[in-house]
């Protein structure tokens, strides 16, 4: 069992959380990654600063569908999905396109290598704070979080997450699957991959392998992770029907385009 403790690091007055550094990082990560692809996609100059005006809807829309999905206050440094980013991302990322008059193909492909790149130091940034663990585990693997946000205690998940946890005392610290871990591993993975392939794919098909695989990976981490949208049927979250759609996008979209052979390798 591992006994997990947010990461704090104070300058003085000024107080930084573990999340707040790693949205940070992953938001410059992210702009330097699509930046390098806009450049060698040959994207006019003028386009770059249409990333930041992703990247902000992105972190808007992700605080949105947390708060509509789960206990998010609105001005907490916890509490904001990747999916209400991809939602709130994908229309505005389109507008722009048609405003800049450029091929659609390269920003969609750009900005999925930007977002695959920064989900995982996102992510790191749930784990540094002890935000979006999974369901109680006892696994050789399994983390407390005696000051996660919120704690992982039995009246969190009681009066959070709906779980009954019948003859255990309020204030015990229960251990869990580590999913930020999860999710961290696995979008890394995906992000290296669809890295590797990016000069010999054709366009449209990295943008739709980043949705499918990315919808993919968080519908499956869903199962373990502790929710308070768990109210469809078979014990299925809002989250998981949400990325549910998306993977079939992804998918179609990844299907249909790596078949066509007139569509342009980069």
């Amino acid at each position: 069992m591992i006994v997990h403790e947010p990461t704090v690091i104070a300058l003085g007055p000024l107080v930084l959380s573990g999340y707040g550094l790693a949205l940070a990082a992953s938001m410059l990560l992210g702009y330097l990654v699509v930046a390098r692809e806009y450049r060698r996609l040959g994207v006019p100059a003028q386009a770059l600063e249409d990333i930041i005006v992703v990247l902000l809807v992105a972190v808007v829309g992700a605080k949105l569908y947390d708060m509509a999905t789960g206990n998010a206050a609105l001005w907490s440094r916890s509490g904001f999905s990747m999916v209400g980013g991809a939602l709130a991302s994908l229309p505005t990322m389109w507008w722009l396109t048609a405003r800049r008059a450029v091929q659609p193909a390269c920003i969609a492909d750009a900005m999925a290598l930007g977002a695959a790149a920064a989900i995982p130091v996102a992510r790191s940034g749930c784990w540094a704070i002890g935000d979006d663990y999974g369901r109680p585990f006892d696994g050789a693997w399994a983390v407390a979080f005696p000051h996660g946000a919120p704690p992982s205690t039995v009246h969190t998940f009681r009066t959070q997450f709906g779980e009954p946890l019948s003859g255990l005392d309020a204030a015990t610290v229960l251990t869990v699957h580590p999913t930020q871990l999860y999710e961290l591993a696995l979008s890394f993975a995906i992000f290296l991959w669809l890295w590797h392939r990016r000069r010999t794919t054709p366009t449209w098909t990295t943008a739709g392998a980043f949705l499918a695989l990315s919808a993919g990976e968080r519908f499956v981490v869903e199962f373990v992770r502790a929710k308070t949208d768990r109210t469809l049927p078979g014990d299925l979250t809002i989250t998981q029907a949400v990325t549910l759609a998306l993977l079939l996008l992804g998918s179609t979209l990844w299907w249909q385009r790596s078949r066509r052979r007139d569509i342009a390798v980069r």
